[in-house]
């Protein structure tokens, strides 16, 4: 047991670096791992901090003061991340041989397929059930939905290895997959090659030692406005995801193409089906091969040929996406044909 002194001590050091006020606010610039132990190397508050700082590549639960607010909001994922985990469970090969069936992994936007968020029901969902039985249930009998709002690429490689990913999904050569997460890690403040890392990582884990088809999506847009730190590779002067939503999609589609599809062939494709729900075309970065795996491990990316945000129309279509992030019936409607055309193309009905 530490001594009264050693008690003070250590509190005095979580003082120093503002732990109880939230370093990340307190001290932005050290948004890192990395950073933070360059800054305190030996206190004891930093190492405590570091343990809460949830990395977009390795497998974490939700965490306080990282990812939920309250001891409520936690006990509520946990509920959630059950109810995913035994409907998980009941998953079963189709009866008709050769005959495909579809899992759908993600946050708050594959939630919705559900009906709910945070395992609840949601206004802002109404009719995306019945858009899933009229779109993709058509193509793959009982799609299955397992998501969780909120969630972060790192809480699901969480979920996946806790019981969502099943030994019967693993198995079944016939099962496709939809994968789309990542855009809660750039509102968490993670760059550009941080999320990329993290799509890749719950990539590779749902494709090795499986005999899984996966699609992967690329982040939808979303037209609302920051509210943590610009991450890292974002224009000077942005207040909107615009082009961190725009260089994660080209080092995604580069990634999947030079590499994924290499390892793993005629089961790995990328599809973008976000270009209905845009107002206008984003600026393309002109050398998104620069954001490759190399580029991403520094976090750094290139930023010529963007416009500044205050000459920015609404970026996303209202009647899309009535909140500027989360897709409603007829945002959900594009989406699923879509991702049915995506999977046509590559035969896998």
């Amino acid at each position: 047991m530490r001594s009264a002194a050693e008690f003070r001590e250590n509190r005095k050091e979580k003082a120093e670096i503002g732990y109880r006020t939230g370093t990340r606010r307190r001290y932005p610039e050290y948004g890192s791992r990395k950073s933070l132990c360059n800054v305190f190397p030996f206190t004891g508050a930093a190492a405590e901090f570091m343990s809460h700082f949830e990395v977009p590549d390795v497998p974490s639960p939700r965490t306080l003061p990282w990812s939920v607010h309250n001891r409520k909001e936690l006990n509520t994922w946990r509920a959630c991340h059950e109810s995913m985990r035994i409907a998980a469970a009941t998953y079963t090969p189709a009866v008709e041989q050769h005959k495909p069936r579809l899992v759908l992994f993600g946050d708050s936007i594959t939630e919705s397929w559900r009906g709910t968020s945070y395992c609840k029901t949601m206004p802002r969902t109404r009719g995306v059930p019945g858009v899933l039985n009229s779109t993709l249930a058509k193509h793959w009998p009982s799609p299955l939905p397992l998501a969780i709002s909120a969630d972060c690429t790192q809480h699901l490689l969480w979920r996946l290895q806790a019981g969502e990913f099943t030994p019967l999904m693993k198995n079944d050569p016939w099962l496709n997959v939809n994968l789309l997460i990542g855009t809660n890690n750039l509102g968490h403040g993670h760059s550009v090659g941080d999320t990329t890392r993290g799509i890749l990582a719950v990539a590779s884990y749902l494709l090795n030692a499986t005999r899984t088809r996966l699609l992967i999506n690329a982040l939808l847009p979303r037209g609302d406005k920051r509210k943590r730190r610009h991450s890292r590779t974002a224009s000077s002067g942005t207040s909107h995801y615009t082009d961190d939503v725009v260089a994660v999609n080209s080092a995604l589609e580069k990634a999947v193409a030079s590499h994924l599809q290499r390892l793993y062939p005629s089961r790995v494709s990328y599809v973008d089906c976000g270009a209905p729900f845009y107002t206008q075309s984003p600026a393309k970065k002109s050398t998104a091969a620069d954001l490759g795996l190399a580029a991403a491990a520094s976090g750094a990316g290139p930023q010529a040929g963007i416009a500044p945000a205050s000459t920015r129309p609404e970026i996303v279509r209202r009647d899309l996406m009535p909140d500027r992030l989360h897709p409603n019936a007829a945002g959900h409607e594009l989406w699923g044909a879509c991702i049915v055309q995506a999977l046509h193309n590559v035969g896998w009905v």
